[in-house]
C-alpha cells in the first residue's frame, strides 16, 4: 500500500480480555507518505518499518505494522487535515481516548446483554439509565451524598452522578447503590472518572501523570490536597476498587 489510506484501531477487549484484534478504518482522502516526506522520514522505526526508510515506497513483505507514538499522532493529523472524519486526542491526558472508546463499546455490549436477562422492565430500565448517572441511582446517591467532594456546591443543577466503581465494571445491584456514587461537579467528574484524581483518608489524591497547570486552572491544587470529609464503610470499598482499578498510577 503506497499511501496512508488505513488507520489501525484496536477492537474493543471483552470482560475478560477476549483474543486481540484489529480493525481497518478506510478514509475518504489518502495521505501520500512521499508528500510529505520530510515530517514522516525522521520517526519511522529502524526495523519493522512499513515503508523504505530512504524512499518512502511501501513495503510490499510488511502486512501490518505498529507505529512509534510521534509517528502515530503526526499521521493523524496528517489524515484529518485532509477533511477526514478523524479526532485527534491528546495522548498525554488520553482525552478522548481509545480506552474510553473502548469503555463505551463495552457499556454497550452490556447493555445489549440486560435486554436478554431475567429481570423486570423496571429494573432493567433502572440499571440502564445509572449508567449515565440518571434515574434511580441518582436519587439513592442524592441521600448520601449532598455537594460536590471537590467545589462544595450543592446546587443539584450543577452536579452528576458520578459511579465510583464504574458501571462497566459492576454488578446490577452496585450499579444502583447509593454508596457506589458521588455527586460531582463536571470536571471534577471528569477527573474522577478518568482516574486523574480520587479519595483517601478524607483527601483528595491527584495522579502524578495528571497535569498540574490544567488541574490549577480548575481549581484543584496538586501541593494543596482539599479535604473531602469521611466517607462511610461502603463507600469506602467502593473507592479502594477506584483507587486499584481505575486511578492512574505513574509507572
Amino acid at each position: 500500500m503506497d499511501g496512508f489510506d488505513a488507520l489501525l484501531m484496536d477492537e474493543p477487549k471483552a470482560n475478560p480480555p477476549a483474543r486481540d484484534r484489529r480493525r481497518i478504518l478506510v478514509v475518504a482522502q489518502t495521505v501520500r507518505p512521499r508528500d510529505e516526506w520530510r515530517q514522516i522520514q525522521p520517526l519511522l522505526p529502524g526495523k519493522y518499518s512499513p515503508l523504505q526508510l530512504q524512499s518512502g515506497k511501501g513495503l510490499q513483505s510488511v502486512y501490518l505494522a505498529r507505529l512509534p507514538q510521534d509517528l502515530g499522532i503526526l499521521i493523524s493529523g496528517l489524515i484529518a487535515r485532509r477533511g477526514n472524519a478523524i479526532h485527534i486526542a491528546d495522548s498525554r491526558l488520553h482525552l478522548a481516548s481509545m480506552e474510553q472508546l473502548e469503555h463505551e463499546r463495552w457499556e454497550r455490549h452490556e447493555v445489549h446483554r440486560l435486554s436478554a436477562a431475567d429481570i423486570g422492565e423496571t429494573e432493567r430500565e433502572a440499571i440502564i439509565r445509572a449508567r449515565r448517572g440518571q434515574g434511580k441511582f441518582r436519587d439513592n446517591v442524592a441521600r448520601v451524598e449532598h455537594a460536590c467532594r471537590v467545589t462544595g456546591i450543592s446546587n443539584p443543577s450543577y452536579l452528576i452522578a458520578s459511579h465510583i466503581k464504574p458501571w462497566r465494571h459492576a454488578a446490577n445491584h452496585e450499579r444502583l447503590s447509593s454508596n457506589n456514587g458521588l455527586l460531582l461537579a463536571p470536571h471534577a467528574d471528569f477527573l474522577f472518572d478518568r482516574g486523574f484524581i480520587s479519595f483517601k483518608d478524607g483527601r483528595i489524591v491527584i495522579s502524578e501523570v495528571a497535569d498540574p497547570r490544567s488541574l490549577l486552572k480548575l481549581g484543584v491544587d496538586p501541593d494543596r490536597p482539599i479535604e473531602v470529609g469521611s466517607f462511610n464503610d461502603e463507600q469506602e470499598l467502593f473507592l479502594e476498587f477506584h483507587r486499584r482499578e481505575i486511578f492512574r498510577n505513574a509507572i
